[in-house]
């Protein structure tokens, strides 16, 4: 079923109708859908609305809500992802990828061997993040379109950081055996944060440790910057939603 995005302003429920944004309205009629078709639209905080296509042009649609309800695919818990800019364009497929993992919110850090500096037009790239975050949002059924903040420097990233219940930095010298890992995390606030090409340096490591961000291992090998943002993700919701199944008695 075909997923839309709308804000809360477009949703009218006392009426029970939802008029569509010129763009989504577009899009309805590129997917060739049809009066009568039946279609989901999210509010982006976490409500679906299932409705029926009553008025559909280029530039105008307008659909029945048939029924409201959570998003069930939206998780119960927020991680944000505090992730080193990159090179080339591999930002875009961690965003893509985190999105479909359950990320709430991504925020592109500079470190020092950072070799990326996004300096000029950083708004029309933080667009295109977001733009990306919306399509990943739609084709995982998420209940948000998760934020791509702007960059921001690595001491502002670690105050951040620190403030979540739950705080790792993925490090390739954390020992596996020390006690500390994602698979049993409690809090349902919890922030991440990964390196860039080159690493963390030692300096960056113990600003983090004194903030009481807790070094985590992601395994014995050394992860590319994109690989180790999806295999830290993977961890966390997967343990996560295993263990809320169980507490629900859906397992």
């Amino acid at each position: 079923m075909s997923r839309f995005f709308e804000p809360f302003e477009n949703i009218n429920e006392s009426d029970g109708i939802i008029n569509f944004s010129r763009d989504n309205a577009n899009h309805l009629t590129v997917l060739r859908h049809s009066k009568g078709d039946i279609i989901t639209v999210c509010d982006g905080a976490g409500i679906d609305y299932e409705c029926e296509i009553q008025l559909i042009s280029k530039n105008d649609a307008v659909v029945s809500i048939l029924r409201r309800k959570k998003c069930e695919s939206e998780p119960d818990f927020k991680i944000t992802l505090f992730q080193a800019l990159p090179k080339s364009d591999k930002m875009e497929l961690i965003i893509q990828k985190s999105i479909e993992l359950g990320v709430h919110k991504i925020i592109p850090v500079v470190t020092h061997n950072t070799v990326v500096r996004i300096k000029n037009n950083v708004n029309t790239k933080i667009q295109r993040y977001m733009k990306i975050s919306e399509t990943a949002a739609k084709q995982c059924n998420r209940g948000i379109i998760p934020n791509i903040s702007s960059p921001v420097e690595f001491d502002t990233a670690i105050h951040m950081l620190a403030k979540k219940e739950a705080s790792f930095v993925a490090y390739e010298n954390a020992k596996l055996d020390s006690g500390i890992n994602l698979m049993n995390i409690e809090a349902d606030e919890i922030g991440i944060f990964i390196g860039p090409e080159g690493g963390f340096t030692a300096e960056e490591v113990e600003k983090c440790v004194l903030s009481k961000i807790k070094p985590v291992s992601l395994g014995k090998r050394i992860l590319r910057t994109e690989t180790a943002g999806i295999a830290a993700l993977s961890t966390i919701v997967y343990s996560k939603e295993y263990r809320y199944a169980l507490k629900k008695g859906d397992m």
